[in-house]
């Protein structure tokens, strides 16, 4: 008879739940409800189905009610409190039966519908030493990203990646199986995660690390969206972990309750006459519902009570509490457990009232809900109506202001800057940055490439640029180094401005004002470009080059140009150096004799004759094509911190070096264009119905050998040249294609395009 290997189970159970925040105020998040079961006993079910020798869980947050939970109801399971978190790897190491084969980790938080003894039975079978159990997800942006190869080996991990950077729609469940020698590859008492820590630790040692992906639903319930389908889908029967015990529409008809198929309504509630309960509505246990109420889409918690005449619609209200008579509770809003709602109070979409709170009429505790959604629509990018324009940004600022500050008594340092019409926004902004007791340096009108190296030379925390197109808002964000803010700095943000109601907009002023200082970016601005353009010329002038200059933000160039001899001219001719300038500053475009360069030309002329220039390395945004990052020969992910580190974003530099190295070489433009390597580039998109990630891994699984891991999105090195596909944020693809010829460039684009689309 074969042995039968000795597996123990670690359930992590110590989250707080920030983002379900109020249900969560009461109660940790394993013990929210679906239907009338919490999520954590449905997983003790599951295990014991899966045959597991012991289970223990790991508690932190409100510790005593699961401590209390199993002690009532499950005292075959050992309970550990983590006095002091020690992360997901920290905490197993911490629980775990060390005796036993291997050791099952479930997530605490997690809804799923398939036998976890597959998993244990995988992960014997191919002998791994750890084995991530893993599913599919059209949106995975807000999981940990794993990419695997055809024999099911994890390759890569991404936490919570922003699209361009989504490699694969597989998601990582919080769910593992480890060999007991693991285990040991975990320090003590120290925080440590499996993603953060030892996962990639393993992958340096060469463990084997397996995924299995079970046929069956998976969702760990980190938003109210997903909360909800959760309790939507065990309303129709469509998960066997979930008991559904709750009363047959027919009966419910029988008693004079209008309801429909697909509501969930518990056995012991009592409801009066004329209600409506629509097709996914969860009414729990021990709820009364007064006479003439309409229920549609929401969850109504157990324990509450709702007066007559109440029209609920689309919303969660938590358990014990009570709504008064005639109240209007409307989508999006969320009500935390044990509230008291005041007779005739109406709320306003995607209101949430925190627990134990009492809304008498119009006041109260009224802050608005977010599901912690990502507000930025491009890199670094926030785009708003402009009749949004009081509350929105005043809001955008103080979570800036948040996301910023390093401790209640150090102050944030913002730079702003505007396009010319936008004074007014401006001026809102600044309230807002002010109400948090930011310290401003105000700059004044400018261009989005001026802004980014103004708050690089400022040393302040953030930057901020604010203009208006095709009637929106654009507010851009950088770091203190004048780059587009990362992934991590705008989930920040997202999180700070979901908290922030709009009505704060109208906060007070702090009792200590703070620094308010005007900086004159236009002479700043020249200075800049003025000793960066003596440095890299080494002296040399341009000999009286006439040049003709085209754009909104010429002014600084211009200056910079006289200063170095050139003939600026107001007509362009074949003699001329003709140079047009982007509205935004960023992107140049030269004619000069019979060659017109595009702005990455510019930068790889730049780049060939960098040395003759006096610089060392240049910065080269990841971005860019692969022969511009080939040519800087460094990671196109370093940090800018020097003035020609701005080069390839700003066109002003871009054109100061591309003169300069003409007048050094004593050549024409067009001569150092000869001596470039040959490209085109090719842009188009694809915005049709498609599961990104899963397109994207089906791309890199067809040109591994050829894939090129470098920026956003996968770039596939093919014979005819390069393509670069980057998932955009809302939908669709995005494909640029890297040629000899532009023709070759927009043959590559549609071979893309014809996979994507299915059509090969």
């Amino acid at each position: 008879m074969k042995h039968r290997k000795k597996v123990s189970a670690v359930v992590l159970a110590g989250g707080f739940g920030t983002r379900l925040s109020p249900m969560t105020d009461t109660k940790p998040k394993p013990l929210v409800k679906i239907l009338d079961t919490t999520v954590l006993e449905n997983i003790f079910c599951t295990l014991t189905d899966a045959i597991i020798d012991k289970i223990c869980v790991s508690t932190h947050y409100q510790s005593e009610m699961i401590e209390r939970l199993c002690r009532e109801k499950y005292p075959h399971i050992v309970c550990k409190r983590e006095c002091v978190p020690l992360g997901t790897a920290g905490g197993v190491k911490y629980c775990a039966d060390t005796e036993s084969d291997a050791v099952l980790v479930v997530s605490g938080d997690a809804v799923f519908d398939f036998s976890l003894r597959e998993a244990i039975d995988f992960h014997f079978e191919n002998g791994a030493d750890v084995t991530i159990v893993t599913c599919r997800k059209e949106n995975p942006t807000e999981y940990g990203v794993v990419v695997t190869d055809d024999n099911n080996n994890v390759a890569e991990f991404c936490e919570k990646p922003s699209w361009k950077n989504v490699k694969s729609d597989l998601v990582n469940t919080g769910i593992y199986v480890l060999s007991k020698d693991v285990l040991f590859d975990i320090p003590d008492s120290i925080q440590y995660d499996f993603s953060k820590n030892l996962f990639p630790k393993l992958m340096n040692e060469g463990k084997s690390i397996k995924s299995f992906s079970p046929s069956g639903f998976w969702c760990d319930i980190g938003t109210f969206d997903e909360y909800y389908e959760c309790n939507v889908m065990a309303a129709h029967g469509r998960l066997s972990c979930v008991p559904n015990k709750g009363q047959r529409t027919q009966s419910l008809v029988e008693k004079g309750v209008h309801a429909e198929k697909g509501a969930y309504v518990s056995q012991n509630t009592m409801i009066g006459k004329n209600v409506h309960i629509s097709s996914g509505s969860i009414v729990c246990s021990d709820t009364h519902i007064g006479d003439n109420c309409d229920v549609a889409g929401s969850i109504i918690g157990s324990g509450t009570r709702i007066g007559k005449g109440c029209s609920i619609n689309q919303a969660i209200i938590g358990e014990r509490s009570s709504v008064g008579e005639n109240c209007i509770i409307p989508e999006g809003c969320i009500i935390g457990d044990e509230s008291r709602i005041a007779d005739g109070t109406v709320l306003e979409k995607n209101e949430r009232i925190a627990a134990r709170s009492a809304v008498l009429g119009r006041d109260g505790t009224r802050l608005l809900f977010s599901n912690n959604a990502n507000i930025f629509v491009d890199d670094g990018l926030v785009r708003f109506e402009l009749q949004q324009l009081h509350t929105f940004v005043p809001r955008l600022a103080r979570a800036v202001c948040a996301s910023f500050a390093k401790g209640e008594k150090s102050g944030v340092f913002v730079c702003v800057m505007c396009k010319d019409n936008c004074a007014h926004i401006k001026n809102a902004f600044v309230s807002g940055l002010q109400s948090e007791g930011a310290n401003v340096f105000d700059c004044g009108n400018a261009s989005k490439a001026m802004c980014a190296c103004i708050t690089s030379r400022l040393c302040v925390d953030t930057g901020v640029y604010i203009d208006t197109s095709d009637g929106k808002i654009n507010i851009s964000i950088f770091d203190a180094n004048g780059q587009k803010i990362d992934d991590t700095d705008e989930r920040k943000i997202s999180k700070a401005f979901g908290l922030v109601s709009e009505t704060d907009a109208e906060k007070e002023m702090p009792r200590q004002m703070p620094s308010f200082s005007y900086v004159p970016a236009d002479n700043m601005y020249y200075a800049f470009l003025w000793n960066i353009a003596k440095r890299i010329t080494g002296g040399e002038d341009f000999r009286r080059k006439q040049v003709c200059i085209t754009g909104e933000e010429k002014a600084a160039l211009c200056k910079v140009l006289c200063g170095m001899s050139a003939e600026l001219v107001t007509e362009s001719t074949k003699e001329t150096i003709n140079i047009s300038l982007s509205p935004d500053g960023t992107r140049a475009k030269v004619r000069s004799t019979n060659k017109i360069l595009d702005h990455e030309h510019i930068c790889a002329i730049v780049l060939k004759n960098k040395e003759i220039l006096g610089i060392e390395e240049m910065y080269v945004d990841e971005n860019m094509p692969t022969v511009l990052r080939s040519m800087a020969q460094k990671d196109a992910r370093r940090i800018a911190v020097r003035a020609e580190d701005f080069i390839c974003c700003n066109a002003h530099l871009a054109v100061i070096a591309l003169m300069s190295a003409a007048a050094k070489r004593g050549e024409e433009i067009g001569a150092l264009f000869d001596e470039i390597p040959l490209f085109e580039i090719y842009t188009d998109e694809y915005i049709g119905k498609v599961n990104r990630g899963e397109t994207v891994e089906k791309l890199s699984r067809m040109y591994h050998d050829s894939r090129d891991d470098v920026g956003g999105g996968i770039r596939l090195s093919l014979a005819d040249g390069n393509v670069t596909v980057i998932p955009n944020r809302a939908k669709g693809l995005k494909i640029i294609s890297e040629a000899q010829s532009m023709e070759a460039a927009r043959e590559l684009c549609i071979k893309i395009g014809d996979i994507i689309k299915g059509k090969e």
